[in-house]
C-alpha cells in the first residue's frame, strides 16, 4: 500500500516539474496579455507585498510595492536604498516573495516526502515487518 501511495506521489511530482517548466516557454505575441497580466497580479497582491521583478533589459529588483499605477508601479528596491518605476510593459517576471509560515510548511512538506521514500523504500525490501 505504502508503495502505492509512494509511487503516486513520485508521478505527481514529475508532472507538476513538466507543467512548470512549460510556463516558463514565452512568445513575443503572449508579451501584451503578459503585461495585463502583471498589471491584476500587482493589484491583486497590494501595496506593500514583497516583490522580485525582473527586466526585459536584464535589471532586477527586489523590495515592497510602494505604489501602483495603471501603467506600472513602484518597488522601493533594498538592495539599492531607492524607489524604482516599473512600467508595466518592460518586465520580463513578477513574483510574490513567500512568508516565512509558506516557506516553513514547504520545508515540512518536503521531509515527510524524503520520510515517505524512505519508508516506502524498507517496504519495498520487505522490512516492514509483515512477516509470514
Amino acid at each position: 500500500m505504502l508503495q502505492k501511495i509512494f509511487s503516486v506521489a513520485v508521478v505527481v511530482v514529475l508532472i507538476e516539474t513538466a507543467c512548470l517548466s512549460h510556463l516558463n516557454a514565452q512568445s513575443p505575441t503572449q508579451q501584451k496579455s503578459q503585461s495585463v497580466q502583471f498589471k491584476e497580479n500587482i493589484a491583486r497582491w497590494g501595496v506593500g507585498k514583497k516583490v522580485t521583478v525582473k527586466m526585459i533589459d536584464g535589471n532586477s529588483f527586489m523590495g515592497p510595492i510602494s505604489q501602483i499605477a495603471d501603467e506600472g508601479f513602484v518597488v522601493s528596491d533594498q538592495a539599492r536604498g531607492r524607489d524604482v518605476p516599473v512600467d508595466y510593459n518592460g518586465v520580463k517576471s513578477v513574483k510574490a516573495q513567500h512568508s516565512r509560515l509558506f516557506k516553513t510548511l514547504v520545508g515540512v512538506g518536503a521531509v515527510i516526502v524524503i520520510l515517505g521514500i524512505v519508508m516506502g523504500a524498507a517496504c519495498a525490501s520487505g522490512g516492514c515487518g509483515d512477516s509470514q
